[in-house]
């Protein structure tokens, strides 16, 4: 069943998210080597994380072995029977296939009354041939069939918003959520632009297209592809191993305020020597041997480095030194760069 219509609901999913990752990692294999060889912080995970790492693999499971094993059956295709077989033929094959059930009989008595049966099967399957009491036109099967599909999706959206909800795994919801919306959307498109009318010329079961088992076998699949994927995506990011290249804000906004204190303590360090500096010099001017020691020692001091500047040397290097300066490129060059340190930290808040 998985054919060429496989690949058409494969590629609308498959395209938008690998698309930026490749751009991205061609990116980052040109960037410089010492940019690249920054250790990632390994994170610990959360037990929500891990709740929702769980459940997106125990959801992708559940969808493959109920794809793959528990799709309803379909009686043409395991009798081996043509689409225009009388149903009392089917009911004989499908007795030697296995017990009839009381379902068996309601869809073969449902496939006997008309041809459009037959048709309505094969476009909606058996649970809307045999459940919908108040269909009465191929509308309102179509509708029946699609309220049942929302229904199918809609529980895999929520876990898929849940998943990226948190602040590590946010920047996964626009690729995540478009790939989750993707597979209903392909699927109602199929649903809504079949016409059943395309089967009444089919001579073998391969020409029928049975638009029910490909729609439900092709989304199971890829939505249990995509929730393993996504699993892996979730660990990856909410463990650090890998970052995006546009972190969010929140991110950026706790890099910033972790900076902010670690400054702030520096700056509390420096007060603190201020203040016992300070102390010390009070304690200087309270003692009169102390004092006097202390306008001695500064007056050496003035008196060296008075000495040093009137050496010739020094003089001389002096002189050197700002004929060689060039203060007005100087002044321009430490505008511009200030510049640039203000204009990076301002994309950095965007």
């Amino acid at each position: 069943m998985a054919s060429s219509s496989t690949l058409e609901l494969l590629l609308p999913l498959v395209i938008p998210f690998l698309i930026p990752r490749l751009i991205r990692w061609f990116q980052g294999s040109r960037a410089p080597a010492a940019h690249n060889a920054a250790p990632k912080q390994k994170i610990a995970l959360t037990w929500p994380l891990v709740l929702v790492i769980v459940s997106l693999l125990v959801a992708a499971v559940v969808q493959i072995v109920w794809t793959l094993a528990y799709l309803p059956d379909n009686v043409f295709m395991l009798t081996g029977l043509k689409f225009q077989a009388p149903v009392d033929i089917i009911r004989f094959r499908l007795q030697m296939v296995r017990k009839l059930t009381v379902s068996d009989q309601t869809l073969l008595d449902k496939l006997g009354e008309s041809s459009e049966s037959r048709l309505l099967y094969a476009a909606y399957g058996p649970q809307a041939l045999m459940e919908c009491t108040w269909c009465d036109s191929i509308e309102s099967y179509r509708l029946y069939t699609m309220s049942s599909m929302l229904q199918r999706h809609a529980g895999h959206i929520g876990l898929v918003l849940v998943a990226t909800a948190f602040q590590r795994t946010n920047v996964l919801r626009p690729y995540a959520v478009l790939a989750a919306v993707a597979v209903p959307a392909v699927e109602l498109y199929y649903l809504l632009s079949f016409d059943i009318r395309h089967n009444i010329a089919a001579r073998t079961l391969y020409e029928v297209t049975w638009l029910f088992w490909q729609s439900r076998f092709n989304a199971g699949i890829v939505t249990g592809v995509t929730d393993i994927a996504l699993s892996v995506a979730v660990f990856l990011y909410a463990t650090g191993r890998v970052r995006s290249g546009g972190e969010p804000f929140e991110s950026k906004h706790e890099e910033i305020m972790g900076d902010f204190k670690e400054l702030q303590t520096r700056l509390d360090s420096v007060a603190q020597k201020l203040r016992i500096s300070t102390l010390v010099k009070e304690l200087v001017a309270r003692e009169p041997d102390m004092r006097k020691q202390s306008a001695q020692f500064s007056k050496r001091q003035t008196e060296d480095e008075a000495e040093i500047l009137r050496d010739p040397a020094v003089v001389e290097a002096r002189a050197a030194a700002l004929a060689a300066a060039d203060l007005p490129k100087l002044e321009k060059s430490s505008g511009d760069y200030a510049k640039a340190i203000i204009d990076s930290a301002k994309n950095e808040l965007r």
